[in-house]
């Protein structure tokens, strides 16, 4: 097999590997236990976010500037200890949704392993070690949809504890395959800190508001809706899975691309294209479960914001990836003046939409958000485009 198909195997298979664990749990769990696990899954998405801040971007984009590498030892070693806090957080957001303890134990497993297999991941990729990557990928899927069949054959109790732990054996299995981490003492954060410093403030800077606005504010929407709504409203966000199976696996491929491939017309209509097909896709489909009750319990519930979750779905696309773009080329001050724009949308609207006319409210202030935050993204990503074509600037100029 060539090395370019090789690739797009690999990327098929990650992709639907990191939707499965939301995927298993939107079409099995009642809405109040999918509520429940998507608090938890907010903890990984956290943690994912802190990974490529702080580690796996950071040294992309050090690297960049100073044409040199980081080794695996001193990586390694900082995604450890950033893993296993956010592994710990995860449990005492399971304790805190009246998870019992071994809901509890099994949360930080899977999200302190998530956090790992994400980062060691992205060193596997950006180093073209597509075999590695590629095996991972295919024992995290057989590990999370084996555990579920068992589950299903036994009759087993369909719970947020039950999709943690097919979720936490997925990701155990992957992990193996990585390589094994430098174990180091807590002075390796300070020196990582010291040679990554510019890097890691003009990423978690933009990073912390995109996280206020992601896993705040459902947090604080909460608040407003019952258990099972949150759930209902939580999974609009999961029907957008479709961007993150085309985009995410992508995040170190495009650390590769040069800036005017990135920005090129071709990738814009690509873009543009693929976010309206994939807001009509997931409308059309949530409109036929609804008509025909098919028995996924949150499905239906959802089926009755099909619209909004159609916007949703085209302006994640759209905006996720020109956000993806613009965060590898751009100026600190671009990132941190979208992101401020962004967050407020999308912490402003949804919340007050619950607090004015609860879940329908919150469904729609979250996908006009998300549409015009997006469409924001991508002013930004055709501003820097239009100043390589026209003055030969490199994006990350623009102030």
């Amino acid at each position: 097999m060539s090395r370019r198909r090789l690739e797009l195997v690999r990327h098929g298979v990650n992709a639907v590997a990191a939707v499965a664990p939301q995927l298993f749990a939107l079409l099995l769990l009642e809405t109040d236990q999918y509520g429940a696990f998507s608090l938890v899954y907010l903890v990984y998405a956290l943690g994912n976010s802190v990974v490529c801040s702080s580690v796996a971007e950071a040294s992309s984009r050090t690297s960049r500037r100073e044409g040199e590498d980081d080794t695996w030892a001193d990586y390694s070693a900082v995604l450890a200890y950033v893993s296993l806090a956010v592994g710990l957080l995860a449990g005492a957001a399971a304790i805190v949704v009246n998870m019992p303890i071994v809901g509890a134990l099994v949360s930080v497993l899977a999200v302190g392993a998530g956090a790992w297999r994400f980062g060691s991941r992205y060193w596997q990729v950006r180093r073209r070690e597509i075999g590695r990557a590629l095996l991972g990928d295919v024992l995290c899927l057989i590990g999370i949809s084996a555990s579920w069949l068992v589950v299903l054959l036994s009759g087993g109790a369909r719970t947020a504890t039950t999709a943690a732990a097919c979720w936490a054996i997925g990701l155990v299995l992957a992990s193996a395959v990585s390589r094994r981490p430098t174990i180091r003492g807590w002075r390796i954060l300070r020196a990582w800190w010291a040679t990554h410093t510019e890097s890691i403030k003009a990423l978690q800077g933009e990073s912390a508001l995109m996280d206020l606005g992601s896993i705040g504010t459902p947090l604080v929407t909460a608040l407003f809706l019952p258990i099972d709504q949150f759930g209902i409203y939580r999974a609009m966000t999961s029907v957008g899975a479709p961007v993150g199976l085309i985009l995410d696996p992508l995040r170190p491929v495009l650390a590769r691309v040069r800036s005017e491939a990135l920005l090129g017309p071709r990738l814009r209509i690509a873009v543009g294209v693929t976010g309206i097909g994939l807001g009509v896709a997931v409308a059309a489909a949530l409109a036929a479960a609804g008509r025909w009750e098919l028995p996924v319990a949150t499905i239906v519930a959802l089926s009755g914001y099909f619209l909004a979750a159609g916007v949703y779905v085209a302006g994640s696309m759209i905006g996720h990836y020109y956000y993806l773009v613009v965060r590898l080329v751009a100026s600190g001050s671009w990132l941190m003046r979208m992101r401020i724009i962004q967050t407020t949308l999308v912490g402003v609207l949804p919340i007050a939409g619950a607090a004015i006319a609860g879940l329908v409210g919150a469904v729609w202030g979250l996908a006009v958000a998300v549409l015009v935050s997006g469409s924001g993204w991508a002013v930004v990503g055709l501003l820097a485009g239009r100043r390589v074509r026209v003055a030969g600037q490199d994006p990350a100029e623009i102030r």
